[in-house]
């Protein structure tokens, strides 16, 4: 959401896990607005060079990418019993891919 709020300033961290051999932990943070806080982008990231991003409500994007991401979602919507908000995104339209120079990089 700050993506969106930041017109693509700042641009999301793609999530990924890779297998390593050492034990290891994670301890996860999120933070999140109220389901129908809509988000667009701030008046000071829209310029005449960079034209406003489309906006969405909160919720509603949660909903979507959590529908599109795990099996049991993907298999509710493909039988109709959910569907997915007129304003929903696909997973890749948010973040950038990392790239990695070895499989001992992190």
């Amino acid at each position: 959401m700050m993506e969106v709020w930041t017109n693509g300033e700042f641009v999301a961290t793609s999530h990924r896990v890779r297998p390593v051999k050492q034990e290891r932990f994670s301890f996860p943070l999120f933070f999140a607005v109220d389901y129908d806080t809509e988000v667009k982008p701030l008046d000071r990231f829209v310029t005449g060079e960079r034209r406003a991003r489309a906006g969405l409500t909160a919720g509603e994007h949660l909903f979507a990418q959590t529908a599109q991401s795990f099996t049991y979602q993907k298999a509710r919507l493909a039988k109709g019993e959910i569907k997915l908000p007129e304003t929903y995104v696909p997973l890749s339209s948010f973040g950038r891919t990392a790239k990695y120079a070895g499989s001992d990089q992190g």
